[in-house]
């Protein structure tokens, strides 16, 4: 079982510190390899698995961490922990916001259902890692302060002001790769790659512990070994990505923007937006809904009750219309994913199963608590659909229209339908106020007389 516990930062000092540079070497995004190194982390050695679609700050990695020499413990801490190895210690970059800390383990179980993958990688969190320059000794999942701080002392000259308020560590994510989890009883799984995803938290040690378990589904033996790894591999990073992205723009959005140059900004959402629209092109399908829209929903988490206020605070600035419009549509979308996860999380991403998946189509099935869909999804609307589920299939035709805009728009009409069926039509109708006009001309097109009616009385169109 492979268990990657990830420590992440997001350095918001070349952005809000007037005058801010960090050392010009190593070369991030781009470093040279066995040529630079990182005072205090490592050399930069190449990666033997190249980033995903030559992501800056992935094909290279600062390794061996000196000043950060993690030892394992003598005595295991948990029962059914037969043995753990560190195989890797990383840094990773992407010479805008995001970093992260990454620390690769192999761990032998006694046993293998995700009750013990968990327990298993709760142990690991545990494990005592010494930072020397930070003067930090105590357990990993409290190390990403230090690492933050080891990070902002690395990156500046010697004697310059590191500025680390400005560089923000987060809680852990740990993510498990088990490809000897006990396949689901089900017996007609079809051929194929098969993933089950599920993300779960854990509050119990202070702040909440994000654990996402990848394992493959049925008992056919292709689904292990190599491939597994290759169809995990894929997962972890998007989702990783995903996640880290939404909340490195929410950890900037949150700052006082009027002073910053507009231009920094929106190039920064600019290429945020891209790479964040691309992470869910790759996931659709493939993770379950309720776990990406855990990951969009970040905004809300991480400044909870901020939204409204932000929105006011937005149109009242200086800053440029266009970049304003641009950041309230992320906040549109931050909020639509927010009303989607909202509610006790365990109830609405646990238990979710996918089969049948494809990760270079993204096509597959969701069955489970929520997700009882097909992802493919239909052109064709049933006659029979109640309003919520129009709104949920006008939801999906949004999001493949391959409109700029899609996934903002998809989720707040995928908010508007939670608030149909929650028997709120006022709701519904606030949320779709808030779509653009190519949205309603998809549903005036739909050919449900319900969906038509609908529309034709709240907002005079499609009659």
């Amino acid at each position: 079982m492979l268990v990657t516990a990830v420590l992440p930062f997001c350095d918001l000092r070349r952005v809000m510190v007037p005058a801010f540079e960090r050392l010009a070497r190593p070369g991030w995004p781009s470093p040279q390899g066995n040529l630079d190194h990182m005072r205090g982390i490592g050399r930069i050695e190449a990666r033997r698995l190249t980033g995903f679609e030559g992501w800056v700050g992935e094909n290279m990695l600062a390794l061996r961490l000196p000043g950060a020499a993690l030892r394992l413990p003598r005595d295991l801490p948990a029962a059914g922990v037969e043995r753990i190895r560190l195989i890797r210690k990383a840094c990773f970059f992407d010479g805008l916001l995001n970093g992260r800390f990454e620390f690769l383990f192999n761990i032998d179980t006694t046993g293998h259902t995700p009750a013990t993958a968990r327990a298993a990688a709760a142990a690991l969190l545990e494990t005592r890692i010494v930072i020397r320059r930070t003067g930090f000794d105590g357990p990993l999942r409290k190390a990403a302060p230090a690492l933050g701080r080891l990070w902002a002392l690395a990156t500046v000259r010697h004697g310059s002001e590191p500025a680390l308020a400005f560089v923000r560590p987060s809680r852990p994510v740990v993510i498990i790769e088990d490809d000897a989890q006990a396949p689901h009883a089900d017996t007609g799984t079809p051929a194929g790659v098969g993933l089950d995803v599920a993300l779960s938290l854990d509050s119990s040690s202070g702040k909440p512990i994000e654990y996402l378990l990848i394992s493959p589904r049925g008992p056919d033996a292709l689904r292990r070994g190599e491939r597994f790894r290759s169809e995990a591999r894929h997962v972890r990073t998007y989702l990783l990505r995903l996640l880290q992205n939404v909340e490195g723009l929410s950890l900037l959005f949150g700052e006082k923007l009027d002073s910053v140059d507009s231009d920094r900004v929106q190039n920064l959402l600019n290429e945020y937006t891209r790479q964040i629209n691309r992470s869910r092109q790759r996931v659709d399908g493939v993770a379950p809904s309720q776990i990406v829209d855990y990951c969009y929903s970040a905004f809300e988490r991480m400044h909870p009750g901020r939204i409204a206020a932000l929105r006011v605070d937005l149109q009242n600035s200086s800053m440029r219309p266009n970049l304003v419009a641009k950041i309230l549509t992320f906040l549109a979308l931050c909020d639509a994913s927010n009303i989607q996860v909202e509610g006790p999380l365990m109830e609405t991403v646990m238990g979710d199963k996918f089969e049948n998946i494809d990760v270079n189509n993204s096509q597959g099935t969701a069955i489970g608590r929520g997700a009882s869909a097909t992802v493919t999804g239909s052109s064709i609307l049933k006659a029979d659909a109640t309003l919520p589920e129009s709104l949920d299939w006008l939801a999906k035709q949004v999001r493949a229209s391959g409109h700029e805009d899609a996934d903002a728009e998809a989720a707040m009409v995928a908010a508007a339908a939670k608030k149909a069926a929650a028997g709120d039509d006022d709701g519904a109708v606030a949320w779709l106020k808030k779509s653009g006009k190519w949205v309603l001309d998809i549903a005036a097109k739909s050919g449900s007389a319900l969906l038509t009616a609908f529309l034709s009385a709240k907002f005079g169109i499609g009659g």
